[in-house]
């Protein structure tokens, strides 16, 4: 299933899949003598298809709010070299936009996994 879920998404769906960043943060530390947070993080692509989350049943037992631009972003368990962490990793879509990732499902046959991405506040 894992490596049909993979064609499906990749070649089946290729023109509405898109590529996108998943960003770990390996290092993060103060650096007392200029005051600046030194870090470092480690990105891969994956291919995924992007979506609006829906309200199902899984947000309705964690009882989080859905928000109107809340993503969702299907991808084939097989495909990336890690799976982004729930709390941890960011998503980075095609058009730049930065999200957390706040929610994971896999489907019954763990070949694909639906992760919840919440857009990122803008500094001002």
């Amino acid at each position: 299933f894992e490596q049909l879920a993979s064609r499906l998404i990749n070649n089946t769906f290729g023109t509405v899949a898109q590529t996108v960043t998943i960003r770990r943060p390996v290092y993060e530390n103060y650096d007392e003598i200029t005051g600046a947070i030194v870090s470092y993080h480690e990105d891969i692509t994956v291919k995924g298809i992007l979506g609006r989350w829906r309200e199902d049943r899984q947000a309705l037992l964690t009882q989080d709010a859905i928000q109107t631009d809340d993503v969702r972003l299907l991808i084939a368990t097989i495909d990336p070299e890690f799976l982004p962490r729930v709390n941890q990793d960011l998503v980075i879509t095609p058009d730049g936009s930065v999200y957390s990732v706040v929610d994971s499902i896999q489907d019954a046959a763990q070949a694909t996994t639906a992760y919840r991405l919440v857009k990122e506040q803008e500094p001002e």
